[in-house]
Formats: C-alpha cells, sequence, structure tokens
C-alpha cells in the first residue's frame, strides 16, 4: 500500500516552505510520495504561483522526491482532500507547513499504523471532554490537552494536524468531500471536520505514544497562522458540526 504525506500552504508561507520540505524529504522512512498541493496564489513578492512560476527552492526539491500537485483551493482542508480523492487505496499522512518534523516522525506514524491497520494514528491528541451531564461536549479549551496517557484507539481522542496524522484508506466518511457543508459548517477547521468524518465511519483514534509529540515551529511562519481562528470560532465550528451530524452519541461507541 502506498504511503503518501500530503501538504499545503498559503502565499505567506512560500518562502519559508523549504524548511518543512526538506525536513519531510529527510525521514528515515521515506514514504512513496511527498505532495504539495498548490493553487493560484500571489506571493508576498508580487510572483504568481498557477501562471508557470515556482520559486527556485520548491524547483530544487522536485529533484529529490517532492510532487507539487495543483488543485483548486478548498481552504486547509485542501491538505488532504485531493490526494483523498486521487489515491483511493493509499494511506494519507498530513502534515502542517509551519512544522519541522524529526527524522523518526513517519516511521513512528507507520510502525503504530502496521500494528493496527484499521485505525486513524496521530502523534499529537486532545480528549474530549464532556460536560457533567453528558449531553454536550465542552469547549474547546476545556479538553485535556495532549490527552496524556491516553494511547488509544478510542473515540474521544481528536487528533491535530500539528503532529501528523494518517489515515489508512476507508477510515473517513464519504461525505468528507462535501464541500457545500463543511465550507458552511467547518470551514477553516480542518481537524474538526476530519474527526467528524471518523466519527461517521466509525473510526477511532490512536496516538503513537500515550504522551503528545509537539514540535518546533519554522521561525517566521508566525506571520501568518494557516487559516487561524480563536477559539471561539473553534467551537462555534465543533457545535454546528457536531449537531449538524448528530455526533455525540457516536464519541461513546
Amino acid at each position: 500500500m502506498e504511503i503518501i504525506v500530503s501538504m499545503t500552504t498559503v502565499p505567506e508561507r512560500v518562502p519559508l516552505l523549504h524548511h518543512s520540505l526538506e525536513a519531510l524529504l529527510a525521514q528515515t522512512y521515506r514514504p512513496d510520495r511527498l505532495i504539495l498541493w498548490l493553487y493560484d496564489m500571489i506571493l508576498p513578492d508580487g510572483a504568481r504561483i498557477g501562471a508557470g512560476y515556482l520559486p527556485d527552492n520548491l524547483l530544487a526539491l522536485q529533484a529529490q522526491g517532492l510532487e507539487i500537485r495543483y488543485c483548486r483551493d478548498v481552504g486547509p482542508h485542501t491538505k488532504l482532500l485531493p490526494a483523498w480523492a486521487q489515491f483511493p487505496a493509499a494511506a494519507i499522512v498530513t502534515v502542517d507547513d509551519d512544522t519541522l518534523y524529526p527524522p523518526e516522525w513517519l516511521g513512528e506514524l507507520v510502525t503504530s499504523w502496521q500494528a493496527q491497520p484499521d485505525v486513524i494514528h496521530c502523534q499529537r491528541a486532545h480528549y474530549i471532554t464532556l460536560e457533567d451531564d453528558g449531553l454536550s461536549v465542552r469547549p474547546y479549551p476545556e479538553w485535556q490537552t495532549g490527552a496524556p496517557g491516553r494511547l488509544g484507539p478510542d473515540h474521544r481522542l481528536f487528533a491535530t494536524g500539528h503532529g501528523g496524522v494518517l489515515y489508512p484508506p476507508g477510515s473517513l466518511h464519504a461525505e468528507l468531500t462535501n464541500e457545500a457543508v463543511f465550507r458552511q459548517l467547518c470551514p477553516t477547521q480542518d481537524d474538526v471536520w476530519f474527526k467528524a468524518m471518523a466519527l461517521l465511519q466509525g473510526t477511532p483514534v490512536r496516538k503513537v505514544a500515550p504522551d503528545s509529540r509537539d514540535y518546533p515551529l519554522i521561525p517566521g511562519t508566525e506571520v501568518r497562522m494557516l487559516w487561524s481562528q480563536n477559539e471561539s470560532g473553534n467551537d462555534r465550528q465543533i457545535r454546528a458540526v457536531f449537531a449538524h451530524y448528530a455526533l455525540l452519541p457516536l464519541l461513546a461507541d
């Protein structure tokens, strides 16, 4: 089975993107493909990607195995959706464009997946907590950060994109690609949308280790956090998705 590492970016990150890509190309376990999904964008220097131009630092990485593919921009969901559609039999590993992943990062995910191939695997997750009456999800800041000591698999583990997430084929519901719905309910929180699709499909999440891993960010990428929103925005989108798909009972399955 192919293992594909998939990522996207925003214009402000492109000048620094080679740092993250170089770290991914230096993994001790090499993926079958490393794909960067780009779309029509104007870079800070005025150059336009999508009109036959790529920065030299990205062109150089193509010779080392980087694949650059073009797609329609669907926000942060772009890190997964085009790869999921074009490679349905592959295991897709999503990554963030602002993170430096250590050489052992991918190998650890793959080893975890090989031990339990039917669940989603991640390096970092939070634990979803419920109100005392069990009838609603608590606000995002009240979830158990890092889910210490909780290995899983567990439906209440919420994989976060920063650590990288491995999605086996078939692990997410077909509703994943319903752009009209995710643009309405969950336009900026891809992790929330992907978790909802895992719950609908009945796929739990497992961490590589009982304690979550945090990785360094690339200096300068804080200029724009990729489609970042405040915590109240997180909660609005979580509530909207959970209500639309009646997800709360699925947390207990």
